[in-house]
Order: structure tokens, then C-alpha cells, then sequence
């Protein structure tokens, strides 16, 4: 790789994860939420029955 494309590559990781940093504990929280609702979507009755001791977790946004 050119060290162009390495020195890009590297300041946008820093980037992306500066932002992801900036982001509240709650809306950190809804994407987790979020993320299982899609897993379980993914997944299907094969999953339910397999582990059905997994769930998406309840989380009313307050404010």
C-alpha cells in the first residue's frame, strides 16, 4: 500500500472513533437495543428455541 492510503486509512479511523466517542451514553445504549432487535430479526424461531433465555433488553427513552 502507498503510505498516502495508510496516512487517510489512519486519520479517518481517528476520526470515525472521535465521533463515536462524542455520542451520549443513552444513544449509545439505543444502537446496542437496536443491534439485538436486528440479531433476533436475523435469527428467527430457530434462535428462540436454541436460546431462549436470550432477549432484546426493554429501554424506554426518558426525556
Amino acid at each position: 500500500m502507498s503510505e498516502n492510503i495508510i496516512l487517510n486509512l489512519e486519520s479517518s479511523k481517528k476520526a470515525f472513533h472521535k465521533e463515536r466517542a462524542a455520542i451520549s451514553y443513552e444513544e449509545k445504549f439505543a444502537i446496542v437495543i437496536k443491534l439485538q432487535e436486528i440479531d433476533m430479526e436475523i435469527r428467527g424461531a430457530k434462535y428462540k428455541k436454541e436460546q431462549s433465555y436470550k432477549r432484546v433488553w426493554k429501554f424506554n427513552e426518558v426525556g
